[in-house]
């Protein structure tokens, strides 16, 4: 799950950085965007040479040439032929008229397992570490591997109606419409397509609370999942630690003024700080201080040993992936005010939505599917006391487990250069039991 704050302090902090050295900010907009036709390389002017980059190895006369591994520029579809899986893309329509994009690396239909991504994130999460990657590992040992997105990021930015740049009633949602329409209308998408009865769930992070949620309110659906994989559930993130934390208590605020300057879409795919990130954050040792050690690592827990330099630009080139003003205020929620629940749209409205004024919580007593729980020791987001916490209230918890690296964060589950040996023995053992 990667949070807005990522962006806007990675991005204040590169400034900061450069101003510290003399830099101006007009030539480092002038030196980012401005790019030679046929590579990765960057115009620059003698100032920039001389003040800020001489140090640099990969400065190379007029240009500074970034390291941008070819996954980074491969959509999914490209990244799946290239490891040995060419995929099908299935769309899906939801009752309220809103259509998502379904991967599918066909195998054994008896086995089909659906993988749900985070905020801010899309399918590409479970395939950009390529032959270690968990969708490429599913698919490799002949699992029916179905990768969903969520509503409004890159790959569902459709509804039958409504038009996601002009019309800002379509992003008037959250994970409660993903977990009311958009999931079950995925499950029993694959369950026709497989002529199965049941499918295995994966869910990390917020994917985690579509499947929860989705149980709760329509228990019927607790029958059709074998069993339920939840990778650092944020489920419960009340005692998510700082920097994030100060986001989660401010988050009205942030609300109040992203809905003032009629901000409904949130960080959407290509957008400038994106490309401004993809161009700062590979120029070598110094992008990958600035980008990961000194910002990323600092919400998501520290851990270089999983995710390296080399691999953080292929990275930036799949997210974000952008989400709605509502979704990510929704999920500030459950920090705030401490419960799993529907969305607060604030009294007066609440008792017209609900017939209360609290928004009502999500009865995970009728959440009945088999849930297995993994977590990591350095977690910062979801830490282990709210992982406990869920662990507590579920009533079917198959197995709870701490992964063993005493630094695997948040972003491991799914980045992790090591999740296969780590991590991948358990999900298998998991698929292969029920």
């Amino acid at each position: 799950m990667v949070y807005t704050s990522v962006i806007f302090h990675m991005v204040t902090m590169i400034l900061l950085y450069l101003s510290s050295t003399g830099y101006s900010l007009t030539p480092i907009v002038e030196d980012i965007f401005l790019e030679k036709p046929g590579g990765d390389v960057l115009q620059i002017n003698e100032f920039t040479k001389k003040s800020v980059l001489r140090e640099l190895p990969i400065l190379d006369g007029n240009v500074i040439k970034t390291n941008v591994p070819a996954d980074a520029k491969l959509d999914f579809n490209g990244l799946a032929a290239k490891y040995g899986h060419p995929c099908e893309e299935h769309y899906v329509e939801s009752e309220d008229g809103y259509v998502t994009k379904l991967f599918h690396l066909p195998g054994d239909r008896k086995r089909p397992v659906l993988m749900m991504h985070g905020l801010f994130d899309s399918a590409d999460t479970f395939i950009i570490r390529g032959n270690r990657s968990m969708a490429i590992s599913l698919a490799n040992a002949g699992y029916d591997v179905w990768l969903g997105n969520m509503r409004g990021n890159k790959h569902s930015r459709r509804h039958v109606t409504l038009n996601p740049d002009k019309d800002p009633e379509f992003w008037n949602f959250s994970y409660h419409e993903m977990a009311l329409y958009d999931l079950p209308a995925t499950i029993d998408y694959i369950l026709g397509h497989t002529g199965q009865t049941r499918i295995y769930g994966i869910g990390h992070s917020q994917g985690n609370n579509i499947f929860i949620a989705m149980t709760a309110m329509l228990p019927q659906y607790n029958k059709k999942i074998r069993v339920f994989i939840s990778l650092a559930p944020a489920v419960h993130i009340e005692n998510i630690k700082l920097p994030t934390k100060i986001l989660v208590l401010l988050s009205p605020l942030i609300n109040y003024l992203f809905e003032g300057i009629g901000n409904e879409e949130i960080l959407p795919d290509g957008a400038i700080l994106q490309r401004l990130l993809q161009k700062v954050c590979p120029l070598g040792l110094p992008g990958y201080v600035l980008c990961v050690q000194l910002i990323l690592f600092q919400l998501a827990g520290y851990n270089t040993a999983e995710l390296e330099q080399e691999f953080f630009p292929i990275v930036l080139g799949h997210s974000p992936s952008g989400t709605s003003r509502k979704n990510l205020i929704h999920l500030a929620q459950s920090g705030k005010y401490k419960r799993f629940a529907y969305y607060d749209a604030g009294a007066e409205e609440n008792i017209r939505l609900y017939g209360r004024k609290e928004p009502p919580l999500y009865d995970l007593s009728v959440v009945t599917m088999k849930v297995a729980i993994f977590a990591g020791n350095n977690d910062k987001l979801v830490v282990l006391k709210d992982t406990a916490r869920l662990r507590d209230e579920l009533t079917n918890v198959v197995e709870y487990r701490v992964l063993e690296p005493r630094k695997w964060n948040h972003l491991d589950f799914v980045w992790g250069r090591n999740a296969n040996k780590f991590l991948f023995p358990y999900i298998f053992k998991l698929l292969q039991k029920y």
